[in-house]
């Protein structure tokens, strides 16, 4: 019997041939803090397959092979200890084996067909609904890619087993903001950058199952839609790729399956790229464990910049993670987060706006006077950003509204007085 074992930053996967050559594979979530633990719940979960203990099963192996990604994850996130490689004259760190002897090249690559497919989606969801994504319109977009680059043509033996989301939907953003610059009625705002900690990676064990550990990926939902020169940004299209596909989960369900409690989800005032055509408000979700402890995984972007909005639009909120302790204070979390959650404590994802099309001031009041009445745009923004004013009954006040018009058209970026 031979054991094969992968600790990662989230999973740690055992690979078990049994001497009749037949493979199977067990999953278990990696204890950042002690990767033993992982190493050893997997073998427990194995042996329980069989009806044994994980001592008699590792005692029955003739290899036991072991590999993890721990160390590079380390590297990449800057999270290492001070280290020194001792090493022969001209010899250079160990890292240059990675990269099949190459120094400072990206570790990000998107493979070929990933750029170009990215690049293509950006051109139509730039160029609207009239034009149908089939072979015919396939062909006559030409796509340019420079070779040896993050988003181009990979040189053998580039990896690019790194590049999934994230900077595919760069390059979606980048294209379909880009054709916005030939005109109103073309392009799009930008979408938000993945994910919050709404979308993590949970594990631990279940006391409600004598201990049962489980590990999942909640999508308890991000917003993130960029605005369109003809619509609002969409509330649920996740990211430019996945264009609205994925669904979130339902509240019920993650609490009947996970010893979780999902104490919000919400969408957040003020927080939409304000346009002629609004991006989508953030999403606010908000979870804790039930008893036992709970380890969340997740990797955030679009903390420091929010999705860009285009002729004259406004960008969406950035992207804010926190952590709720016992007292109810939060602290703020940075861009790749493994923490536990105890008893009384939560974890709050805050996930980007998207961009908005076109200026605020161009918005049709009823709109604005719908959002505010939805919640989704608070009187002070609708007043300041959109120029909008409204009475006591929630309904536009047109000559308050044409008098706040002209003084924003007058003083571009200021309100009267």
């Amino acid at each position: 019997m031979r054991f094969a074992v992968d600790t990662g930053g989230t999973f740690t996967d055992l690979l078990v041939e049994d001497d009749d050559g037949l493979l199977h594979m067990y999953k278990a979530p990696t204890t950042p803090a002690d990767p033993v633990a992982g190493v050893l719940a997997a073998f427990e979960l194995a042996a329980a397959d069989r009806g044994g203990d994980a001592r008699s099963l590792l005692a029955r192996g003739d290899l036991f092979i072991h590999g993890t990604t721990i160390a590079t994850n380390a590297i990449l996130t800057g999270r290492t200890a001070k280290t020194a490689f001792l090493t022969t004259a001209g010899h250079p760190d160990i890292l240059v084996f990675r990269e099949a002897g190459r120094m400072g090249l990206p570790m990000f690559d998107l493979s070929e067909s990933t750029a170009r497919t990215a690049a293509m989606i950006g051109v139509f969801n730039g160029i609207g609904a009239s034009v149908p994504p089939n072979a015919g319109s396939f062909r006559r977009i030409a796509v340019r890619l420079r070779e040896n680059c993050a988003v181009g043509v990979p040189r053998h033996p580039t990896s690019c087993s790194l590049a999934t989301t994230n900077l595919a939907d760069r390059v979606i953003n980048a294209v379909q903001a880009a054709l916005a610059e030939l005109g109103d009625g073309f392009g799009m705002a930008e979408h938000g950058a993945i994910m919050s900690a709404g979308d993590g990676v949970i594990s631990g064990r279940d006391a409600r199952r004598h201990g049962a550990p489980f590990v999942n990926q909640v999508i308890l939902g991000q917003t993130l839609g960029g605005a369109s020169p003809a619509a609002d940004g969409w509330l649920t299209i996740l990211t430019p790729g996945t264009a609205g596909m994925c669904l979130w989960d339902s509240v019920e369900i993650d609490e009947l399956q996970y010893p979780i409690r999902v104490h919000e989800r919400r969408l957040v005032p003020d927080s939409e790229g304000a346009g002629r055509w609004r991006g989508a408000p953030a999403l606010s979700v908000e979870f804790g464990p039930l008893d036992e402890p709970v380890d969340v995984i997740f990797a955030v972007d679009g903390r420091i910049n929010g999705p860009i909005g285009v002729q004259g639009g406004q960008a969406g909120a950035p992207a804010r993670n926190y952590r709720r302790v016992a007292t109810g204070e939060r602290i703020e979390l940075g861009a790749l987060v493994a923490i536990r959650l105890e008893r009384d404590e939560t974890i709050v994802g805050v996930c980007c706006g998207g961009g908005g099309y076109g200026r605020p001031i161009d918005r049709d009041p009823a709109r604005v006077a719908r959002d505010v009445a939805e919640g989704y745009v608070t009187r002070a923004r609708a007043e300041a950003v959109y120029g909008v004013v409204l009475d006591a009954a929630g309904a536009v006040d047109a000559a308050a509204t044409a008098r706040r018009r002209a003084v924003t058209l007058s003083f571009p970026g200021r309100g009267p007085g």
